[in-house]
């Protein structure tokens, strides 16, 4: 049987919501950067740059568990569609009040978190919504497409917003990235799958069932261990909040230096 690298791509709701993502992660990675150098120039402060990474962590820790069980009881396109748009007024917030004069480190973060939240319950809707749009033999294709976006999208994002930051300014890449969340939300609305309500034979999701999942995590070693593993090395070896200041007191470079310091990870 001959091999298609893009066979995914055939199916038309899957190429609509993997478009869709490019532009939305991009916008996202364009507004990461934006944040780090806007604390950065608010505060000039490691210790506050930090604290970026727990507003967005901290969310995951308190509601992973809680997303995972929502993904599976509701429409995950509906649940996309309502995490998408939070993302987006949380984006739109930060460049109005950014214009405005009025923005303070506290309500940096306190949008931060309200984003990081609705993109813990945005990820397992988004990842169990891709087997449900190609079937089972373009499965493994659409995985492999949808990481080559996420990369890809992790590469320009970035190199974007450094030119962005130095010609334009932090306030447009908040409105950028806020408009980027229409390209999920025009896939969503144009997608013709729709919920597939299950059979009577198939068990409806519940805590119980989730905290029996989080019982069997905890009892396996192996398991264990890896994701403490990937817990750590996600809490205390990423130094990418700390690019401010490497670009600006390290390196000497201006904000599209730092958009490459950004876009680097993506690249390796």
């Amino acid at each position: 049987m001959t091999h298609r690298p893009f066979a995914a791509l055939q199916h038309d709701d899957f190429r609509k919501l993997m478009l869709g993502q490019v532009v939305s992660i991009a916008g996202t990675r364009m507004r990461d950067v934006a944040i780090a150098w806007h604390l950065y120039q608010l505060t000039h402060s490691p210790l506050l740059l930090g604290m970026v990474g727990v507003a967005r962590l901290v969310p995951m820790v308190v509601l992973g568990l809680a997303s995972g069980v929502m993904a599976d009881r509701v429409d995950r396109r509906r649940l996309m569609m309502a995490t998408q748009v939070v993302m987006l007024v949380a984006s739109l917030i930060l460049g109005l009040i950014t214009v405005s004069g009025q923005v303070q480190p506290w309500s940096i973060y306190v949008l931060l978190v309200v984003s990081a939240a609705a993109a813990t319950f945005d990820l397992p809707a988004r990842q169990a919504l891709i087997p449900q749009l190609v079937p089972r033999e373009h499965l493994p294709n659409a995985l492999s497409m949808n990481m080559i976006a996420y990369q890809g999208a992790s590469v320009c994002g970035p190199m974007v917003a450094g030119l962005m930051l130095a010609e334009y300014g932090v306030a447009a890449v908040y409105f950028v990235d806020a408009a980027t969340f229409l390209a999920v939300l025009l896939a969503l609305v144009s997608m013709e799958h729709r919920h597939v309500p299950r059979g009577p034979e198939v068990e409806v999701p519940t805590w119980h069932a989730a905290l029996k999942g989080l019982r069997f995590v905890l009892g396996n070693r192996l398991i264990l261990s890896t994701m403490l593993v990937d817990f750590f090395a996600m809490v205390f070896g990423s130094a990418s909040t700390m690019m401010p200041i490497f670009a600006d007191q390290v390196l000497g470079v201006n904000e599209r230096g730092l958009g490459m310091l950004y876009a680097a990870p993506g690249v390796g």
